[in-house]
């Protein structure tokens, strides 16, 4: 498992990684803050299609326990790997919005 908290592109928002890669797919569980809108969470499978993990459209859910009301996806690759983790660049995709986010996650 991998862990570690990245912060988008020129945004002060983050974005906290919790992957476990397999043969072929991740789980992922990716925790988000929206400014004043609190955290909101997704959960899901990222299937590898050639360099990229990619999970299906979801609805994330809030840390009050509500369901967002737009999609949204993410998608990242692997761009280095250490004996101490992982380097990732991926995206967090919703309302035709992208937002980029960069970084090592951990090996726990």
């Amino acid at each position: 498992m991998f862990i570690g908290r990245l912060y988008y592109e020129n945004e002060k928002n983050y974005i906290d990684i919790q992957l476990i890669e397999r043969e072929g797919e991740a789980a992922i569980r990716a925790v988000t803050t929206w400014d004043d809108l609190g955290e909101w969470t997704i959960d899901a499978i990222a299937k590898k299609s050639g360099d990229f993990f990619n999970t299906p459209t979801v609805f994330p859910m809030s840390n009050s326990g509500l369901k967002s009301e737009f999609a949204a996806s993410i998608s990242f690759k692997v761009t280095a790997r250490s004996g101490k983790g992982i380097e990732i660049k991926g995206a967090w995709r919703e309302q035709g919005i992208t937002w980029i986010f960069k970084g090592e996650l951990e090996e726990a």
